[in-house]
């Protein structure tokens, strides 16, 4: 199974919102919603490099046509050949054609004696498959076989994610809180009950995710690098998200009690000795650790861990996206952690900078720094200045020539139409942003559509466009002032 973790970060942009009356083409920046910048660390066991490092998996075979592989197995009717068909199978992607693989394997399976290889494989498939009940089922049936099998009882963990460990979190999360929210009572919301909460809320999760299986793993092979890496993360993500899900959700409850609850009971120095573990095994050239290590820190809220481990990711590898990607994301917590806002736009836009540089062209990068390039400058109550909105338009041209479908180019590019004083421009790109869009970026291209149409003479539909904005997100502020000015007499 793939096997791929994020832990995200959006800041959204918008005007310094200072105090006016009409809206009018000196004032209206004050009501734009710029956009926003999205980056997140991510790891992958999918993509560690093996390359110098111990714990290489063996190499798949060489790749043989799937039709030849099916036709040769009804030939032999053996169990390697059913193994290598089912592999095949798995790789081409099509369900019909990996359950056909699953029947071949089933025989050998079914005898009680099949090759551990096999199992993987049958496991593997029906896990590709969202058979994870199955899937399971296997695991339990061959672990009484091959009971000190480390990689088994990995499988066993990656098939109990049931395709997301995202969907269970919140689920649970959901469910325990209920408990909370039906009653309404802020007298439960206490340090201790909140306690027995998490402590019911992470064994259902536990014994959901089979982490169990997971430890297993690692106890059986202390020293492999994939075990000691998924378990250091995967322990993290549960902690980044249940604290996440449940500020969301008891918007009562402190976050930092939250936090060192969670702390507690998931135990925070049993996650860093797995990567720790994981580091000492590390192959020279992977990266994978380092992401790891700055998840856990960004989680616990250690903001110079966090970017010292990002920055190493982009030293040792800095042709791959996914280092500038977490340094990024350490940056902006960093900065927000101390000062309460994004303050050291220099410092992103020269990772950004850089990451073009090394890693290649993206449209996502290059609308990235139109939104840095222009909050720097406006940071202070500023209008734009004629030379911000040139380099503005610079990277989103080039974000449009990679990409002239992207959502984010198109929205900047209707802002900076909007800013630059081309309105009936600007009014075209938000309504054909307005077509595609989804729910939360609609708000966005609502409210500028709103401000656009008021500066070109269409108050009627600039109030229109607002109302819609507001009808989906009603605690918008610009959106609520920028009805309040069209509104007065």
């Amino acid at each position: 199974m793939r096997w791929r973790s994020l832990v995200w970060g959006v800041f959204l942009f918008a005007g310094p919102q200072g105090l006016f009356g009409d809206i009018t083409p000196d004032n209206f920046f004050d009501l734009l919603e710029i956009g926003e910048v999205s980056y997140s660390i991510s790891v992958s066991v999918e993509k560690i490099d093996w390359s110098n490092g111990r714990g290489k998996p063996k190499e798949e075979p060489a790749s043989v046509d799937l039709a030849d592989l099916r036709k040769r197995h009804k030939t032999r009717g053996d169990e390697e050949s059913a193994r290598d068909y089912a592999r095949a199978a798995q790789r081409d992607g099509e369900t019909g054609e990996s359950d056909a693989a699953y029947l071949a394997l089933l025989p050998f399976l079914e005898s009680g004696r099949a090759a551990i290889s096999t199992v993987y494989c049958a496991i593997d498939n029906r896990t590709a498959s969202q058979d994870f009940a199955l899937a399971r089922q296997l695991g339990e049936v061959y672990r009484q076989v091959y009971p000190l099998d480390a990689e088994l009882c990995y499988q066993m963990f990656n098939a109990s994610l049931a395709g997301s460990i995202y969907n269970r979190v919140f689920y649970l999360l959901n469910t325990t809180l209920d408990v909370f929210l039906e009653q309404r009572d802020e007298s439960l919301l206490t340090e201790r009950n909140i306690e027995a909460f998490f402590e019911s809320y992470l064994r259902d999760l536990h014994r959901e995710i089979d982490v169990a299986s997971l430890e297993r793993a690692v106890e059986l092979d202390p020293d492999n690098y994939k075990y000691n890496l998924t378990a250091g993360f995967v322990k993290t993500l549960i902690v980044f998200l249940s604290k996440v899900g449940t500020a969301a959700v008891a918007r009562d409850v402190e976050e930092d009690m939250i936090l060192e609850i969670l702390a507690d009971k998931t135990g925070a120095g049993g996650i860093l000795c797995f990567l720790e573990s994981a580091n000492r095994q590390r192959p020279q050239r992977d990266i994978q650790i380092y992401l790891a290590y700055a998840m856990f820190h960004a989680t616990f809220a250690e903001a110079g861990p966090a970017v010292k481990y990002a920055r190493k990711a982009v030293r040792t590898r800095p042709d791959l996206p996914e280092g500038y990607d977490a340094l990024l994301y350490t940056l902006m917590f960093s900065d927000v952690l101390e000062h309460d806002e994004l303050t050291d736009f220099d410092s992103l836009i020269a990772v950004l900078e850089s990451k073009l540089e090394n890693v290649g062209k993206n449209n996502y990068d290059y609308y990235s720094l139109s939104v840095l390039t222009l909050v720097r400058q406006t940071d202070n109550g500023d209008n734009p200045l004629p030379k911000t909105l040139a380099r503005m338009k610079r990277y989103l041209d080039q974000a449009r020539k990679l990409d002239s479908e992207s959502f984010f180019a198109r929205f900047g590019l209707a802002n900076y139409y909007l800013l630059f004083g081309d309105y009936g421009r600007a009014i075209g790109l938000y309504e054909e942003l307005a077509a595609g869009a989804d729910r939360d970026r609609l708000v966005m291209v609502y409210n500028n559509q709103g401000l656009a149409l008021v500066l070109n003479g269409d108050r009627g539909g600039a109030l229109e466009a607002l109302e819609r904005a507001l009808g989906i997100d009603e605690q918008n502020r610009r959106t609520k002032r920028a009805l309040a000015a069209l509104q007065e007499p």
